[in-house]
């Protein structure tokens, strides 16, 4: 066995880009160059925290190093970037408590469901346009208003929506695809955010373990195209005349598009349409000032907020939390992580879903003692 977690320790070290020494992996791991050399060989078994730190360091698990199989329990992951305006670079983001907070999200499919890989559903779509397609014969044109639950029951990508997250991320836990955006009460930065983790999804860019998952700007670009023809490819933009229209026809266009005046000032430029001084005035204004300012439809103050509320709550998907509350019933996992998905005190919902404990049997039992009485 020492010798092929050897080989496979080898092999990981020349897929490095840019490559690493045999030397500076040792010096990394605290191992000796003669010590690691003999481990590589089969003659020195690697000890266990050896393999975790050079799991770590390698970007893979030490489950593969020992026994060749991809750890069930590991995460696959994307992180959007931050993106500087300023400078027109895609900025890594700082974990900090981030990570702290997927892995708690990946830990919620472990304690439930084990290490038993989970199916994937859904129908697969390769390019926007094609995903577009699917969305509308699914959900019809108001899709984008209920992006989420479309992405859930069309693709089959659980969808889960907290606090303690600024960016969107795309995880694969057990086999399962899954987008965690943040309780931003931005309804379109939810989407665009939604969209754009979609093709991470969808295109596979998931990388393995470490941070440098979120250290591909040419991985951002194609999904940034990919959420810009999504939400507005140019038949969209082609229901309006931006050289003639004004700030009401642009806010109802962007609250039925469900995207930002940003989103759209950007297409338009990309696209190289045509655009009004007027126009462009509107396409300034922050999504929300110009929607309250320029639509003045019955209700929009109130539908606004509708769709903010929307966008601030807590969501899970339902398969994962009817899961945790059948296990919780049963006494299989604790109620905490329960608890902790629908942010709710854990006593309560502790006391609602305790098992149930089968009444004694006292003739039984005191038979069993030899306590019966003649």
């Amino acid at each position: 066995m020492e010798a092929e977690i050897g080989a496979r320790v080898r092999a990981t070290i020349e897929e490095q880009r840019p490559p690493m020494t045999h030397r500076e992996v040792a010096e990394a791991v605290h191992m000796t160059p003669d010590a690691f050399s003999r481990a590589l060989s089969g003659k020195r078994a690697f000890s266990a925290i050896e393999l975790v730190e050079l799991a770590d360091l390698l970007g893979t698990s030490s489950h593969w190093f020992v026994t060749g199989e991809p750890d069930p329990f590991s995460v696959r992951f994307a992180g959007r970037h931050t993106y500087d305006h300023d400078t027109k670079e895609h900025v890594p983001l700082e974990w900090g408590s981030v990570a702290d907070v997927l892995a708690r999200v990946s830990q919620a499919y472990v304690q439930v469901y084990g290490g038993d890989p989970l199916p994937r559903v859904g129908k697969a779509a390769k390019g926007a346009g094609a995903v577009r397609t699917e969305l509308e014969s699914e959900f019809g044109p108001d899709w984008v208003r209920h992006l989420a639950d479309s992405i859930e029951q069309v693709f089959g990508i659980d969808i889960v929506r907290m606090n303690h997250i600024e960016q969107a991320f795309a995880l694969e836990v057990l086999g399962r695809r899954v987008i965690v955006i943040g309780e931003t009460g931005n309804w379109f930065f939810e989407n665009w955010s939604l969209a754009h983790e979609l093709a991470h999804v969808l295109y596979d860019d998931l990388s393995e373990l470490g941070t440098s998952a979120c250290d591909n700007p040419s991985a951002e670009r194609a999904a940034n195209r990919f959420a810009a023809e999504l939400l507005l490819p140019a038949t969209v933009l082609d229901e309006l005349d931006w050289s003639t229209v004004g700030p009401a026809a642009i806010a109802r266009f962007v609250w039925d598009h469900g995207v930002s005046t940003r989103s759209v000032a950007n297409r338009l430029i990309s696209e190289k349409v045509p655009t009004s001084p007027e126009a462009r005035s509107a396409l300034d204004q922050p999504t929300q000032r110009l929607l309250r300012s320029a639509w003045t439809e019955p209700d929009a103050d109130d539908r606004i907020a509708e769709r903010m509320q929307a966008a601030a709550a807590r969501r899970f998907p339902a398969t994962l939390i009817s899961a945790h509350e059948a296990a919780v019933s049963e006494g299989r996992v604790n109620p905490a992580m329960l608890a902790w998905m629908l942010d709710v005190p854990v006593e309560p919902l502790a006391e609602e879903l305790r098992p149930s404990v089968p009444e004694a049997d006292l003739n039984w039992l005191a038979h069993e003692l030899g306590l019966e009485s003649d």
